[in-house]
């Protein structure tokens, strides 16, 4: 790129286990009610984190719950330890029961941020199901998706 911008999307790394969370090979279970967690790591310096998708899927129990897995982007500042969120918390939108419970993915609401890798540490958390008819979930990966310009440096 030169002088302009581009907009790219990237698979992060494994997701690590969390709170009511087990992992498989490559994948974490989280229980109702639990959590588990993925780093944003394969972000450029510099670029400007737009979105985040989750891919997860659901054991069949044939209800919805009442509420359906939720997600949340995270920062942790290092040189004061101060944690905080990018955007609010997104429930999965998906509500029919079939495809709720295959393998899908739902965008995360983000506030576009400018990344600093020497700084900061981003994230990912999936919360589980909470309410009426819960079920465990799992957790396969997730996607980055930030603009770039030719300033940004290479992951």
């Amino acid at each position: 790129l030169q002088y302009g911008s581009e907009t790219l999307t990237r698979a992060q790394t494994a997701p690590h286990k969390g709170s009511g969370a087990t992992t498989t090979a490559d994948t974490i279970i989280v229980a109702a009610g639990g959590s588990a967690t993925q780093v944003l790591d394969r972000i450029p310096d510099g670029s400007r984190l737009t979105s985040v998708t989750i891919y997860h899927d659901r054991n069949n129990v044939g209800t919805l719950p009442t509420t359906r897995v939720t997600g949340i982007v995270r920062k942790r500042v290092l040189t004061t330890g101060t944690s905080s969120v990018i955007g609010p918390s997104t429930e999965d939108p998906t509500a029919v029961l079939a495809t709720y419970e295959a393998y899908h993915g739902f965008a995360v609401a983000v506030t576009p941020e400018t990344i600093n890798n020497a700084t900061t540490i981003y994230w990912i958390e999936l919360n589980g199901e909470v309410g009426g008819v819960t079920a465990q979930t799992t957790m396969y990966h997730c996607t980055a998706t930030f603009e770039v310009t030719s300033q940004d440096k290479a992951p």
